[in-house]
């Protein structure tokens, strides 16, 4: 069902969740501390009571490189059969900044809990961080988190055919450049089945440019921007974007269509995630409001072996 605040959401929904999309429409499209923390707490109540021990076993801070921050954890489902689909999620944070637990049990355990619910194995990442790790660490740092996925995740029930990469906002840009650059690749393809882009950022042309990332130079720019790369690539890509992005966030979006259409002359699948901002468009994956949920099963069903219902 939809409320008139124009949110998607089940028939069991709770009252809290009704006034969410007309709170979040007056944050606006602002990018701040405020901002998120009050995301935070408009969610957090409807994640915790979403939130089981029974729908997934979670195995926390298994390594999958040798730096401190190359640790991920593992949502398996509880009930799935065996060689089951995988998402791998990137959290964002401005590329300084971010975790995997975010905030523990709450976020980002909403994407693997909600990835676990739903029969994927969901693993969501560290990874090193700028100033100290600028450009391409935080994409090498994906194509490690692949690797180990591939010789590893069958050990938890996962196909390592079925990997779905997904990468919220300088997590998407590092999924992006992980696509984008065959360097990384173990083997001749990147060795995942998917891409979902949540709100990223693909286009060094767009400013302002993190610099603590990509560096100060800007002749150095065209040849770190993942835009064309990703454009390319032959990988299955969900591009969402929040309605209520700022307009950087989705100046990104639009380079990336365009450039998809120009490189394949197709674009490529395209959700906007209505009512939501930078921030909720992923911190509300697996409360009563399917915004994102939806478009994420349909994507993955249309790719391979899920079965989607609406």
């Amino acid at each position: 069902m939809s409320t008139s605040d124009g949110v998607q959401v089940t028939e069991v929904a709770s009252a809290h969740l009704l006034g969410i999309a007309g709170k979040l429409r007056a944050l606006g499209r602002q990018i701040s501390p405020s901002v998120l923390q009050e995301v935070r707490s408009l969610y957090a109540p409807l994640l915790l009571q979403q939130s089981s021990n029974a729908d997934s076993v979670v195995s926390r801070d298994v390594p999958y490189g040798p730096h401190a921050r190359h640790r991920l954890n593992i949502f398996s489902p509880r009930t799935a059969a065996s060689a089951g689909d995988v998402m791998l999620f990137v959290h964002g944070g401005g590329f300084m900044t971010g975790d995997k637990e975010e905030v523990p049990n709450v976020f980002f355990d909403n994407v693997g809990r909600w990835a676990a619910i739903n029969g994927i194995v969901g693993l969501t990442i560290n990874y090193r961080l700028a100033p100290d790790h600028p450009w391409p660490a935080g994409s090498e740092d994906v194509a490690a988190a692949v690797a180990w996925a591939r010789g590893a995740v069958d050990h938890y029930g996962g196909n390592p055919e079925r990997i779905f990469l997904m990468g919220h906002s300088a997590g998407a840009a590092h999924v992006a450049g992980f696509l984008a650059d065959p360097r990384l690749w173990a083997n001749e393809s990147p060795g995942v089945a998917g891409c979902v882009c949540v709100s990223g950022v693909y286009d060094l042309n767009v400013r302002p440019v993190s610099t603590a990332y990509f560096g100060t130079d800007e002749s150095l720019y065209a040849s770190r921007s993942p835009l064309a790369g990703l454009a390319r690539s032959a990988v299955p890509l969900l591009v969402t974007v929040a309605e209520n992005d700022p307009e950087m966030i989705q100046r990104h979006a639009l380079s990336l269509l365009s450039r998809c259409l120009e490189e394949k002359k197709s674009l490529p699948k395209l959700s906007q995630i209505c009512d939501h901002n930078h921030f909720s468009t992923l911190l509300h994956l697996n409360s009563p409001d399917h915004s994102l949920a939806d478009p994420l099963l349909r994507f993955i069903h249309e790719t391979g072996s899920l079965p989607y219902t609406a």
